[in-house]
């Protein structure tokens, strides 16, 4: 989000949060207002670094500080068309950082010429650029 708004965490929780979900929140007042849109569960970051039955919100921002830096170290521009993208593929790094380069490498291979080819990226040369929307809830861009 680029404010903390509650108007703002309503709307994108309403469009990316599937119902069921548990929302894990800081103490911040935008927050209050999701208690009836799904299960909220709180933690006061001015008492506590975690709650005692585990609630945090450590996982999410070690993921935003991995974007700050592969923007600065990877990328050294993100347009924000392909956010998706590079997130995807940042979390794709995050998932496995403990596999080797040889089997990360192979299982890229696999998964490219495995799949049919993206509406996504076929002719992005000649003008076939993607939608700004690229992931939707549930949809994976080769069936969007």
């Amino acid at each position: 989000m680029r404010t903390e708004d509650s108007n703002e965490a309503w709307e994108f929780a309403r469009k990316h949060v599937r119902k069921g979900s548990t929302i894990h929140a800081d103490e911040h007042f935008s927050y209050d207002d999701l208690q009836g849109l799904q299960e909220l569960k709180r933690v006061n970051h001015s008492r506590e670094y975690e709650t005692k039955d585990g609630v945090n919100t450590n996982h999410v921002e070690s993921f935003f500080s991995r974007i700050q830096r592969a923007y600065v170290g990877i990328h050294h521009r993100f347009s924000v068309k392909y956010f998706d993208w590079y997130a995807a593929e940042i979390a794709w790094r995050e998932d496995n950082r403990r596999v080797d380069n040889g089997t990360q490498m192979w299982s890229m291979g696999h998964f490219a010429l495995s799949r049919k080819t993206s509406r996504n990226l076929c002719g992005y040369w000649e003008g076939n650029k993607p939608p700004d929307l690229v992931w939707e809830h549930g949809v994976s861009p080769d069936r969007a």
